[in-house]
């Protein structure tokens, strides 16, 4: 792994993308902590992948808004291309639904509010996410809403893809996006919808089963309203989520500034400072054993305990063998006849001594001898 990459020093790899590394690190004359994106080296040679990279840095540092990541710095070097970012310590949205299923209503209409607040300065700059998911969106710990990873974004204004390309997550896609159509700021308020429908009610409303694939549900299928699954959701803001979930983009909301409106008479009723009511529910928000670490506990008692099972039948094996090499002593028949009449002589004066001590009558005595002999004969027969 890289330790130093010019003015910054790295701490840990904190995950790899499917074209890039991401690192934690700290900007050595600020002292700062700071995540740095690392293009990788076989995609560096592909001019669209480049040319994307390089618009996801120019167009986070056009956006100055707190809701929205901040970018320090962009830079070549050799085949690598960087770009550093905010270093914000916190959770994202799927984490804390991992842990807790759903939100409360007060929290997720919070978060819907500032989260409709961001992408409405995003849109006015001409702007479109395009990959608006839980993943993407973090509480800080000090509770202030990131929007992350705009490295998609406004893609297609700028001609880096052609019409028929699929990019984004199928599950929180639009219907126009799913298929590859041209897509605006209404694509967001759709994959919005999907959010705040999971928020609220922890469930998605459009997921692959035995009924059908995702994209085929996006495209064709009305959702389940999300008022019956948690009932406790406004009537009102259910039917904000079913017009941001309108198939065609002239039939849902056409700006943000719409849904903002719309949610304020929500909002107005609850606490004015969001910060402190988001910074509270993260405290809250105690995170439960990774699945991912129980699934490998489980895999690694399971292996210790097959690899004890093999260990203590090895050592029956290895025994049965030993016995087995003592009994075939080949060319040495008075050797043989010895051992074989010697171990004879012991188990008749042991079988006599059990009769005498527990008084056995001569009749089952007589049966036992009998049984005994057989006995012996076909060990005999098989050693022979």
């Amino acid at each position: 792994m890289l330790k130093e990459l010019g003015k910054y020093k790295i701490i840990k790899q904190l995950s790899t993308g499917s074209a890039a590394n991401i690192y934690l690190a700290v900007q050595k004359n600020l002292e700062r902590q700071v995540v740095i994106k690392q293009l990788m080296r076989e995609f560096s040679l592909h001019k669209k992948l480049v040319a994307r990279f390089e618009q996801e840095a120019k167009i986070i540092s056009s956006l100055r808004y707190d809701s929205i990541i901040h970018i320090y710095d962009y830079w070549k070097k050799g085949n690598s291309y960087y770009i550093v970012m905010e270093y914000v310590s916190g959770k994202t949205l799927k984490e804390i639904l991992f842990h807790s299923s759903s939100f409360p209503l007060p929290e997720g209409l919070i978060l819907f509010y500032e989260i409709i607040k961001a992408l409405e300065y995003a849109h006015n700059q001409g702007v479109v996410h395009r990959d608006l998911k839980p993943a993407n969106i973090m509480i800080s710990e000090e509770g202030r809403l990131k929007i992350l990873d705009f490295g998609i974004a406004h893609v297609v204004e700028k001609n880096m893809t052609n019409m028929g390309v699929i990019i984004g997550t199928y599950s929180y896609m639009s219907p126009e996006q799913a298929v590859g159509n041209k897509i605006d700021h209404r694509s967001d308020i759709f994959s919005l919808g999907i959010v705040m429908y999971e928020l609220l009610s922890g469930k998605k409303p459009f997921k692959k089963d035995e009924q059908g694939e995702v994209t085929e549900k996006i495209i064709n299928q009305k959702p389940l309203s999300v008022r019956k699954i948690n009932s406790q959701i406004p009537w009102g803001v259910g039917r904000i989520i079913k017009k941001c979930l309108r198939k065609k983009p002239n039939k849902r909301f056409q700006n943000m500034g719409q849904i903002k409106k719309k949610l304020e008479k929500y909002i107005r009723k609850l606490p004015l400072d969001h910060q402190s009511v988001l910074k509270k529910f993260v405290e809250d928000s105690t995170p439960l054993p990774d699945q991912k670490t129980i699934l490998m506990e489980k895999i690694e008692k399971k292996e210790k305990k097959e690899k004890k099972t093999k260990k203590k039948k090895s050592k029956i094996k290895e025994k049965i063998a030993k016995l087995k090499a003592f009994f075939q002593i080949k060319n040495k028949p008075r050797l043989k006849f010895f051992i074989i009449t010697l171990l004879l002589f012991i188990l008749f004066v042991e079988v006599e001594f059990i009769f005498n001590y527990f008084n056995i009558t001569f009749k089952i005595q007589k049966e036992w001898v009998i049984s005994l002999g057989k006995w012996i004969f076909s060990i005999m027969k098989k050693i022979s």
